[in-house]
Parts: structure tokens; C-alpha cells; sequence
């Protein structure tokens, strides 16, 4: 029989570790979905498609810079939202020109560093707090940890699809020039 397990992600509230680890089992997951492409491909939004993998991966990075920021009870620096082309109201306006699997790669990294500090400060008795946005939206700790986990399998899942259609796209190309 198979046993399956995560390793407990150090320093964190079980609460907050276990959404960490959702994160941390999704990473290779996501970071497979970008690997060997060119900035071309990673750019490109086939038909059917409203992102490119690129856009997606910037728009999961920021996300969990705005989770971050949200559990601190900080607002978003503009030089961050710039980096990672966070819009009005969190929207991912740019699709991902010139973006590469390292410099993609770089960003959910600067992120998921800035999200597992954010996580850190996170115990069960907060799961309670109430969490106020500047336009009005409230949520508490316990939704906006739910949230986090289910945010990057969401897009996970779209990437892939969209890697899949690449591969499709490439082979059928590759057919009918041989």
C-alpha cells in the first residue's frame, strides 16, 4: 500500500502550514507547466483562451503578494504592483511579453517568499479576524487561508490545459512539415 505525506513546512501555525504545503506540493506542479518554453510561447494566448502561461504565472505571483500584504494588514507598495503588473482591483492587465521561464520563475519565488513570511505570523486565534480592504471588502484570516490554497490549483489546472494545447499545437505542426 502507498503512503502519501508532505513534509510540515517549519515555523508555521498548523493552520498556516497546511496551506503552505498545498502551495509548496503545487510548485513543481506549476513551475512544469513553463519549463523549456520560449518567450514566444509562454506569451502566446491560443484560440479559446483568454491568458497566456506567462500571464497566468504573473497573475498567481501577485495574488500571493496581495494575500501577503492582506494577512499583514498592509497595503501593496506601487513599485510591487508594478513589478508584477497588478492593476485597479488586482487585475493583470499586460500579457507577458518578453517574460522568460527564469524571470517567471524569479517572481512566484520573490512572492511565495513574501507569502510564507506572511504565513509565519499566522496562529489559530486569527483565524477569526476580520480583515478590511481599502475598497470595502471584508473577509476573515480562516476564508482568505482557504482562498490561497485554492487560487493557484485553480490556475494550476488552467495552465495546464494551456501546456497541453502548446504540445498539441506543436506536434500538429511538426506532422505536417515531416
Amino acid at each position: 500500500m502507498s503512503r502519501f505525506d508532505v513534509t510540515p513546512a517549519p515555523g508555521l501555525d498548523p493552520v498556516a502550514a497546511a496551506v503552505w504545503n498545498v502551495l509548496d506540493f503545487g510548485r513543481p506542479r506549476l513551475l512544469k507547466q513553463i519549463e523549456g518554453l520560449t518567450p514566444e510561447q509562454l506569451a502566446a494566448r491560443p484560440p479559446g483562451f483568454r491568458n497566456s502561461l506567462a500571464t497566468l504565472v504573473c497573475h498567481v505571483a501577485g495574488a500571493e503578494i496581495n494575500f501577503a500584504h492582506a494577512l499583514l494588514g498592509k497595503e501593496v507598495p506601487q513599485e510591487l504592483k508594478d513589478e508584477f503588473w497588478m492593476g485597479r482591483d488586482g487585475e493583470y492587465l499586460r500579457q507577458a511579453q518578453g517574460e522568460t521561464v527564469e524571470s517567471l520563475t524569479a517572481k512566484l519565488e520573490k512572492a511565495r517568499a513574501m507569502l510564507q513570511e506572511a504565513l509565519a505570523t499566522v496562529r489559530a486565534s486569527d483565524l477569526d479576524r476580520v480583515i478590511r480592504q481599502p475598497n470595502g471588502v471584508e473577509y476573515t484570516v480562516r476564508w482568505l487561508l482557504a482562498l490561497i490554497a485554492y487560487h493557484a490549483s485553480v490556475h494550476i489546472g488552467q495552465m495546464q490545459m494551456l501546456r497541453q494545447h502548446l504540445e498539441a499545437r506543436r506536434s500538429s505542426k511538426e506532422d505536417l512539415r515531416g
